[in-house]
């Protein structure tokens, strides 16, 4: 199964946005319309030319390009409908993180949370006492803050 990769690449940060930029830009070609990279960039940012990569080499997406111009520094691209079967789509569509991934993420998290926590235990033992209450109202409205941010992995 295709997995994104990258020197910076980081799951728990990057997947779901990367994976909603694959799956928007193959909404976008639906139609079979020829698309400029500029109107794929809209929907799939600044990289949308490596989510048509992605689509092509990893999901097998039949996916013709030419130049837009003489010069050939620009191109456009277009899904080739009669070339895309049901299996195909639902692959991209469906596509998620596989549960080995999935299992690793949840560990690193616990470990991160762990660590973590012992830190903020230091930081509270410095804290003079008359603070503490100030300290205890301000961490929980972070973590009421933090708890509100929405990752893609919902089903966690």
């Amino acid at each position: 199964m295709f997995q994104f990769f990258g020197k910076t690449y980081d799951p728990v940060r990057d997947f779901a946005r990367l994976k909603n930029n694959v799956q928007r830009v193959f909404s976008r070609m639906l139609d079979g319309e020829w698309h400029a990279i500029t109107d794929l960039q809209t929907v799939g940012g600044s990289a949308a030319r490596t989510r048509v990569s992605n689509l092509k080499t990893a999901f097998e997406m039949p996916i013709e390009s030419e130049p837009t111009d003489e010069s050939g520094t620009l191109w456009k691209y277009r899904l080739i409908l009669r070339d895309v079967d049901p299996e195909m789509a639902r692959r991209v569509l469906e596509y998620d993180l596989t549960e080995e991934l999935k299992a690793k993420l949840r560990t690193a998290s616990t470990e991160k949370t762990r660590a973590l926590r012992k830190e903020l235990h230091k930081l509270l033992d410095r804290v003079p006492n008359e603070d503490l209450d100030e300290a205890r109202i301000t961490l929980e409205r972070l973590v009421e803050e933090a708890s509100d941010l929405d990752f893609g992995f919902e089903d966690w």
